[in-house]
């Protein structure tokens, strides 16, 4: 159960009727990149180490190679997550 902040009356926060969300609508949420296009999430700057060859069939595809890593990144978190 949340609590309360204190700059909200208990009266106010008893009036607040909104149910938790189940499993599956959990389960249905998708980032806010993809529900609002012109929203961009923040980019960390990291250094990880690939194989040679990982990097180098990245770098061969069409576009830029870190957003399509990131993106297969994100499709393994997604079906990852629980």
């Amino acid at each position: 159960m949340k609590r309360k902040p204190s700059h909200i009356s208990q009266e106010d926060w008893d009036a607040v009727d909104i149910p938790p969300l189940t499993d599956d609508q959990l389960k249905a949420m998708r980032p806010v990149s993809e529900v609002l296009p012109f929203f961009k999430p923040i980019k960390k700057p990291v250094s990880i180490r690939l194989d040679a060859d990982v990097l180098a069939w990245f770098k061969s595809q069409e576009g830029k190679y870190q957003a399509r890593i990131n993106e297969a990144l994100r499709e393994y978190m997604r079906e990852h997550q629980k």
